[in-house]
């Protein structure tokens, strides 16, 4: 049994995965975000690039601008902002663009 435990002692820690999260004040607000969560609890690494208020075009701009290729993953909560300010069709579009970005 001690062979076992010496084992799982000398392995390396699993990579933690890499995400950027994207949005608006969902994901801004860092004392009761979902993102600021995540990362403060180490659950994964990674960055926030967010602002309250902000729509999916805006989303989208920021996202050209925070995207590199250091992350595992990009999560995006976007149009929120979009319903009372723009029709359906526009906000598809911008999403459409954020996930074949």
């Amino acid at each position: 049994m001690r062979h076992r435990k010496n084992i799982l002692r000398e392995q390396e820690e699993p990579k933690k995965l890499r995400v950027l999260f994207m949005g608006d004040s969902q994901t801004a607000m860092s004392s009761i975000s979902y993102a600021y969560k995540l990362l403060r609890d180490g659950v994964v690494d990674g960055n926030v690039a967010a602002k309250g208020g902000a729509n999916t075009k805006q989303i989208l701009s920021m996202m050209r601008n925070a995207i590199d290729d250091s992350y595992d993953v990009v999560c995006i909560l976007a149009g929120s902002n979009d319903a009372w300010r723009k029709t359906a069709d526009v906000s598809a579009k911008n999403l459409t663009a954020m996930y074949n970005s």
